[in-house]
C-alpha cells in the first residue's frame, strides 16, 4: 500500500511539471510568432530613386581675401587715434588715404632729428674721406713721377759718359744691392765712348803735345848748345833753352800724371758714382711706390669705412622715416574695420586710445567681401570621397536662412592639430577645407555662422533602402528579407554609396524586394557560415 501511494504521487508530479513545461513552450513560440508577424508587418519595400550623397558640416564664413594691420613700429607704441570697429572703408576714403590708427610720434621724432645730425656729420666724413682718396691719389703719381725722372736721368748721366750700349749692359749685370763693375776692363773696352773717352783722348793728346814740345826744346838746346861754343850766342839764351827744355820735361810728367791718375781713380769714380746714382734712383722709385701703395690701401680703408657709416647712418635715418611714417595706419583697400583684440598672453585687450601694442602685433583687418568663403572640417571618414572642384549649398541663419552655392576650393592635407584637444571624440580625426562662395555673396560677414552641405555624389535611380535596414556582421553586411508568406530570413548584400537615410544596394536584393526594419526575436542564421579568427590563449609565464 506504502509503496503503491508512493508511486502515484511520483506520477502526478511529473505529469504536472511536464504540463507547466508544456504550456511555457507554448507561450514562448506564440510570443516568437507575434514578434516575427510584427517584423513581417514593418516591412518596407525595396525602391529606386535619385539619391543625393551629401556631407553636412558647421562652419563659418571668411573672407577669401583680406588685409591685416599690424604695427611697423620698434618696441611698444600708444595708439592716440583709432577709428570705430564697424566702420565701413569705401573707396573714396582709400583714395583720400583715410587713417585707420595713429600712435604716438613725438619720441620718433626726437630720434630722427638726432639721426639726421649724425648723418650729416658721417657724410661729411665721406665727403672728406673721398677727397682724401683722391689727394693721395695724385700725390702718389706725382712722387711716382718724380722718382721715375731721376732713374731715367741717372741712367741718361750714365749713357752719356759710357755710351749707350756699355752702360744698358752694365745696369743689365745689377744683382740686388751690389753693382759688380770692372773699370780697367771699361776702360779697354773698344766700345767706350761718351765723355769717358772725350776726357781720355784730351789727357792722351796733352801726354803727346807734352812729349812733342820737350822733344823740340831739346833739340832747339843742342843747336844753341853748339852756336855757344862757336860764340854765335850768349849765355843766357843757352840757359834759357835750358829752362824751356825743364818746363817741358815738367809739363810731360803732369799731363803723364793727370792720364794715369784719370785712368787710375777719376774713371772708376765716375763710374762707381754714376751707376750708384742710378741704382739709389731706381731703389728710391721702388720705396717710393711701395710708400704709395701703402697710403693709397690706407686711404682706400678710410674712404670704405667712411661710406659703411654713412650707409649705416642712412640705413637708420630711413628707418626712422619709416617709423614716423608708420605712425599714420592708412586704408588701402575698402571693407568693414574689424578689431583684433587678442594680445601676446592669449587674452582680449581693448583696443582704444592710450592702449599701449608692440612690434608686428595684430590690430585691424579689414575682410575682402567681395571674395568669401566657408570653412569647415571634414571627418576622416570622409576625407577619401572629398576633392576640390565638388558642388556644396552653404546656409547662413543670420541672414534668414539665405542659402548660396559654393564650391570646394581646398582640402588640407593633414588633419587640424586643435581638433584633437577641441572635445568630442579624441579618435576622430578633422581635416580643414575651404568652400569659396560662387556668385552673389551679398550680406555675407566675416564670422557669420553657416551650416555646409558639400555634394559628395548625385546618384540616379538607385535601388536604395533605409540606413537601419542594413545589419553589420565583421566586414559583411545582411538584412531581413521578408518572403510571400510573411517569413522573415537574413539575407546577405552588397551596399554602395549612401547618406543620414538611404544606403544604395548593389546585389542581394531587387526592386520591390520587402525587408523588415525590426528584427526579429528568432534568431536567423547566417546564409553561409562565417571564418572567425581563432584567438590562440596567452600562455602563463
Amino acid at each position: 500500500m506504502y509503496e503503491s501511494g508512493f508511486f502515484k504521487k511520483t506520477l502526478l508530479t511529473v505529469l504536472l511539471a511536464a504540463s507547466i513545461l508544456l504550456v511555457g513552450c507554448e507561450a514562448k513560440e506564440d510570443e516568437q510568432d507575434a514578434a516575427n508577424r510584427q517584423a513581417a508587418e514593418s516591412a518596407v519595400k525595396v525602391k529606386r530613386q535619385n539619391m543625393v550623397i551629401s556631407l553636412t558640416a558647421a562652419g563659418e564664413i571668411k573672407a577669401t581675401k583680406f588685409t591685416e594691420y599690424r604695427c611697423e613700429l620698434e618696441g611698444r607704441a600708444v595708439i592716440v587715434k583709432i577709428v570705430p570697429e564697424g566702420t565701413v572703408i569705401t573707396q573714396e576714403d582709400v583714395d583720400n588715404k583715410r587713417t585707420l590708427i595713429e600712435f604716438d610720434s613725438a619720441d620718433i621724432e626726437e630720434r630722427l632729428s638726432q639721426q639726421e645730425i649724425s648723418y650729416s656729420s658721417a657724410q661729411a666724413d665721406f665727403t672728406r674721406a673721398q677727397q682724401n682718396f683722391e689727394i693721395q691719389k695724385t700725390q702718389n703719381q706725382s712722387d711716382i713721377n718724380a722718382g721715375a725722372l731721376k732713374v731715367k736721368f741717372a741712367l741718361m748721366d750714365l749713357q752719356k759718359y759710357l755710351d749707350n750700349e756699355l752702360a744698358t749692359e752694365l745696369v743689365d749685370k745689377f744683382e740686388g744691392n751690389e753693382i759688380n763693375i770692372d773699370p780697367e776692363a771699361l776702360f779697354k773696352d773698344p766700345r767706350l765712348k761718351g765723355s769717358a773717352l772725350q776726357q781720355k783722348e784730351q789727357l792722351e793728346s796733352k801726354v803727346i803735345v807734352a812729349d812733342e814740345q820737350l822733344k823740340r826744346a831739346n833739340n832747339t838746346l843742342k843747336g844753341t848748345r853748339r852756336l855757344f861754343e862757336k860764340d854765335y850766342v850768349a849765355q843766357t839764351t843757352l840757359d834759357a833753352d835750358k829752362l824751356s827744355v825743364t818746363q817741358r820735361e815738367i809739363d810731360l810728367k803732369q799731363a803723364e800724371t793727370t792720364l794715369k791718375l784719370f785712368i787710375q781713380f777719376d774713371f772708376p769714380k765716375e763710374v762707381e758714382k754714376l751707376c750708384s746714382d742710378y741704382h739709389e734712383a731706381h731703389l728710391e722709385l721702388l720705396r717710393i711706390e711701395a710708400k704709395a701703395k701703402s697710403k693709397m690701401a690706407q686711404e682706400e680703408a678710410n674712404l670704405i669705412s667712411a661710406e659703411q657709416k654713412l650707409k649705416l647712418q642712412k640705413k637708420d635715418l630711413d628707418r626712422y622715416n619709416e617709423m614716423l611714417v608708420a605712425c599714420n595706419m592708412y586704408a588701402d583697400q575698402p571693407g568693414m574695420v574689424i578689431y583684433n583684440t587678442e594680445s601676446r598672453r592669449g587674452r582680449d585687450e581693448p583696443m582704444e586710445i592710450g592702449t599701449e601694442v608692440y612690434r608686428n602685433q595684430h590690430l585691424l583687418t579689414i575682410p575682402d567681401t567681395s571674395q568669401m568663403e566657408a570653412r569647415i572640417q571634414i571627418p576622416e571618414s570622409w576625407i577619401s570621397r572629398v576633392r576640390t572642384g565638388l558642388p556644396a549649398i552653404i546656409t547662413v541663419n543670420a541672414l534668414e536662412g539665405a542659402s548660396f552655392r559654393g564650391e570646394i576650393s581646398n582640402v588640407a592635407l593633414t588633419p587640424d592639430s586643435q581638433s584633437f584637444w577641441s572635445g568630442g571624440n579624441p579618435d576622430q580625426k578633422l581635416y580643414p577645407a575651404k568652400i569659396a562662395v560662387v556668385g552673389q555673396s551679398e550680406g555675407l560677414r566675416s564670422g557669420m555662422s553657416a551650416k555646409v552641405e558639400v555634394i559628395v555624389e548625385d546618384l540616379e535611380n538607385a535601388l536604395t533602402v533605409p540606413v537601419q535596414a542594413i545589419v553589420h556582421n565583421g566586414n559583411e553586411r545582411y538584412c531581413y528579407a521578408v518572403d510571400a508568406k510573411g517569413d522573415v530570413e537574413l539575407r546577405e548584400v552588397t551596399v554602395g554609396s549612401y547618406n543620414d537615410e538611404f544606403i544604395e544596394i548593389k546585389e542581394g536584393l531587387t526592386e520591390n524586394d520587402k525587408i523588415s526594419l525590426v528584427p526579429p526575436k528568432r534568431k536567423l542564421a547566417p546564409p553561409k557560415e562565417i571564418d572567425r579568427p581563432k584567438v590562440k590563449p596567452v600562455e602563463e609565464s
